[in-house]
């Protein structure tokens, strides 16, 4: 059973990048279907500390439909005796994530209400699981 011992040290935002599409009628009702990603990093720092970072864009999309495009890089850095372990890092993968994820949440709310355009609110859902089914895609 993996140690609940996990301690968040810090978060640090790593990249914001924000461009509007000047061409989006923003003053017309439509719907959006955005083209978004989120990927996760884990790195490595010693035996009992890693870093884990969530990234989430929102990239162009063919119709040139999209309102913004976004690339948003958060990182956490975790404490965890023996966090490499088979039990830890998964309890890493599924915990890291979930800690982090509400403030990239909190962020791209806030880039996109600063930018003075509808915020955009990503939903509050199980980060881990969906990386879960990622992970079990890639296998």
């Amino acid at each position: 059973m993996a140690s609940t011992n996990l301690q968040l040290l810090k978060y640090t935002v790593n990249e914001i990048s924000f461009a509007l599409n000047e061409n989006y009628d923003f003053s017309k009702k439509q719907s959006i279907k955005l083209n978004q990603n989120f990927t996760r990093f884990i790195k490595k720092i010693n035996e009992d500390v890693c870093d884990v970072s969530l990234m989430f864009v929102i990239s162009d999309s063919n119709d040139c439909t999209t309102p913004f495009t976004m690339k948003v890089t958060i990182t956490g850095t975790f404490k965890l005796k023996d966090w490499e372990s088979k039990d830890n890092i998964d309890f890493i993968k599924t915990n890291a994530v979930a800690i982090v994820y509400p403030f990239l949440r909190s962020l791209v709310a806030t880039i996109t209400s600063n930018a003075n355009i509808p915020s955009y609110i990503l939903p509050v859902f199980n980060i881990a699981a969906y990386f879960e089914k990622e992970d079990k895609k890639d296998d």
